[in-house]
């Protein structure tokens, strides 16, 4: 899949061994984000959970908008920074940085029991 990734990037111009995008990006493209992992949250209640558990706004949240926030413990102490990302109303995509990503999906776990949400 690696191999595949750096064909494609080459293909569309972009060097995969420099840091810095290109001047002129392609109309499609594909970019590495090893640092991160991606979780998806849906099902009829994913919104009033996050909700629940987020410093942003989820009501301002579209599919051509994305929102950045912190996922908070129960005392308001923030634990992660994210970035969020609706596909539909009721499917949701979390940006969170991989070196706490596990720590994240245990503290959000403790809650999504009581939604219909996955």
């Amino acid at each position: 899949m690696q191999k595949q990734l750096l064909d494609l990037l080459s293909q569309n111009g972009l060097d995969p061994n420099t840091a810095t995008a290109p001047a002129q990006l392609p109309g499609n493209f594909t970019a590495v984000c090893s640092n991160y992992r991606l979780f998806h949250i849906k099902g009829p209640d994913a919104n009033r959970f996050l909700q629940g558990q987020l410093t942003c706004d989820i009501d301002e949240l579209t599919t051509q908008r994305s929102l950045t926030g912190a996922a908070c413990t129960p005392k308001g102490r923030a634990y992660a920074l994210f970035r969020l990302l609706r596909l539909e109303d009721d499917h949701l995509l979390m940006r969170i940085p991989e070196g706490i990503a596990d720590d994240v999906v245990t503290q959000l776990q403790k809650y999504l029991a009581f939604f219909k949400a996955e």
